[in-house]
């Protein structure tokens, strides 16, 4: 056993272990402070020294990990944490909102936060943990998403809306979460306001009439430069032997 797997090795306090897995000094203190006076805190700083305390089957009640370690992603961790129990009361740390990051997350099952604030949803993760109430709970409401969305013949991203919303992630930050926010930013601003104009023009209009007015939309809202930069495409297109 090396150097640092021996200093995590808890001591035989009667308290349950959380395994933490965490580079930086002083957010590992911080971690510590905030769960040791409920858990026996099995300290690690690297993915090898993590893999080291789970491959010497150290009984483990919850984990906290970061994602970004200097050996590798912590996201191996957890991979090896699932397939040892598939209900391990997890939270992992990120720095980032990438949604990449928080839907392979979701689909590990384990909780996330965004660093450096996580004080609040560390505390609600440590009571959710000692109640042994939290993924029990969240295999159940699984099922019911996956029936929910099968009976209503939901696409996938409304599916996806569905799971976030039930695991109590608020409607603001939906689109943060599906990176929806980004993708809109990326647009030109008529053309967000336009579609907001012509979608709610629809919902309360008659098929045909949404129809018409996208059109007049799509038709008067074309600007000057755009025009310009399209004709010479145009006309290539149309000349002999064009694309």
């Amino acid at each position: 056993m090396n150097a640092e797997a021996s200093q995590a090795t808890p001591g035989a306090t009667g308290k349950p272990k959380l395994l933490i897995v965490e580079d930086d000094p002083a957010l590992g203190r911080s971690l510590q402070r905030g769960t040791r006076a409920y858990f026996d805190v099995v300290m690690t700083t690297s993915l090898d020294a993590a893999f080291e305390v789970i491959d010497n089957r150290v009984e483990i009640a919850a984990a906290v990990v970061d994602i970004n370690l200097p050996d590798g992603t912590g996201f191996d961790v957890v991979e090896s944490l699932r397939q040892r129990d598939r209900n391990l009361p997890v939270l992992i740390l990120t720095g980032s909102n990438d949604p990449a990051t928080i839907n392979r997350a979701h689909a590990l099952r384990v909780e996330f936060v965004c660093k450096p604030y996580f004080s609040e949803n560390l505390s609600q993760f440590v009571q959710r943990t000692l109640s042994g109430s939290q993924y029990g709970d969240r295999e159940k409401l699984a099922v019911v998403v996956n029936e929910v969305a099968s009976q209503y013949k939901l696409s996938l991203r409304e599916s996806q809306i569905l799971a976030f919303a039930s695991e109590g992630i608020p409607r603001s930050r939906l689109a943060d979460v599906m990176g929806i926010a980004r993708e809109i930013a990326s647009k030109a601003p008529l053309a967000v306001y336009g579609c907001k104009r012509m979608i709610n023009y629809a919902r309360d209009h008659s098929t045909a009439d949404g129809l018409d007015y996208i059109g007049i939309w799509n038709a008067s809202m074309l600007q000057r430069d755009e025009v310009l930069g399209r004709l010479p495409r145009l006309r290539q297109a149309q000349a002999p032997g064009g694309a």
